[in-house]
């Protein structure tokens, strides 16, 4: 019995040919779409007591054991080939995705196996997408015609959210840093000074406290994480120092620290992200609400409706 484990590739190059690897235990596979490498699958042998179970109950699936399966014990491994091949053009293993397939060696073996495919992996950001008035995005529009400043802020808040979209979350922690930086920091740029800013703001305290109102969020993102800092029981005090002490940790990289940060491991900054970007949110809202709402915008969004009906 064969067990095949197979991780997506954003490759973005061609490769003239592709063959079998065998390395160790493992026999490993490329899938070839248009001369880009799209696939790789490493094939390992397994013990006939480590494949799948299923438990049905009255007619219906119970439970499934996929006993044996461990993607993550491939990790590392190919973590540093998407390192190595980066050089090269190849943009990701999709090392957090996987599909596992049982390929028996013999008719006997068939017999055993209940469950021969399955897969696991995470939402695309556009796989769920709100819905939204249109007059929304009509006073956004007009608002951009009816003025011709350049929101920095508003910037730095968009790519954040694109960088939670795809799990970017130390870019996108930066991302909402900056969006309070620009609007609080008063040009300056030490850490201490921003942190002093920041305390004095009426602003920031009050959005920090609405940030913690959205305890589901945070709760949620708590369950994926252990973090040793506990925002819901945190004054708006101590949740400022730690975000300006979070910001200088990850821009330095001390490969001796015991605890030193990698960007491969960015769910280690969900929660920190999650946080800072409900913070930003409540702020960059209500300079939204000062845009789309004021009256020259809804004006001409009213005669437009007219006009266009």
């Amino acid at each position: 019995m064969l067990t095949k484990y197979k991780f997506k590739i954003e490759s973005g190059v061609r490769v003239d040919r592709v063959f079998p690897l065998s390395v160790d235990q493992y026999v490993i596979n490329f899938e070839i779409k248009n001369e880009e490498i799209v696939a790789i699958e490493i094939l390992e042998p397994t013990d006939l007591t480590q494949i799948s179970k299923v438990t049905s109950e009255a007619g219906k699936i119970k439970n499934i054991d996929v006993r044996g399966v461990d993607p993550n014990k491939f990790r590392s491994h190919l973590k540093l080939a998407e390192g190595l091949l980066s050089v090269f053009g190849i943009r990701s293993i999709d090392v957090d995705g996987c599909v596992v397939t049982w390929i028996p060696a013999n008719e006997e073996e068939s017999k055993l196996l209940e469950l021969y495919e399955f897969g696991f992996g995470l939402i695309g950001p556009d796989e769920n997408k709100e819905k939204i008035p249109f007059s929304l995005v009509a006073q956004a529009v007009i608002a951009g015609f009816d003025n011709k400043c350049y929101e920095v802020s508003l910037s730095f808040y968009r790519k954040g959210k694109n960088d939670m979209a795809v799990r970017e979350y130390v870019d996108a922690f930066y991302d909402f840093y900056f969006v309070l930086e620009t609007l609080f920091g008063d040009g300056k740029t030490k850490n201490a000074q921003i942190e002093k800013n920041l305390l004095s703001s009426k602003k920031v305290s009050l959005a920090i406290g609405e940030a913690k109102k959205q305890s589901h969020l945070i709760e949620l993102v708590s369950k994926e994480i252990v973090s040793p800092f506990d925002y819901m029981n945190s004054s708006p005090e101590e949740i400022i120092k730690h975000i300006v002490l979070r910001r200088g940790f990850l821009h330095h990289h001390n490969p001796r620290h015991p605890r030193a940060w990698s960007p491969d491991l960015q769910k280690e900054f969900h929660l920190d992200a999650a946080f800072i970007m409900s913070v930003a949110h409540h702020i960059i809202w209500g300079k939204v609400k000062s845009y789309i709402y004021a009256e020259k915008v809804i004006s001409t969004l009213q005669t437009s409706y007219r006009l266009g009906r």
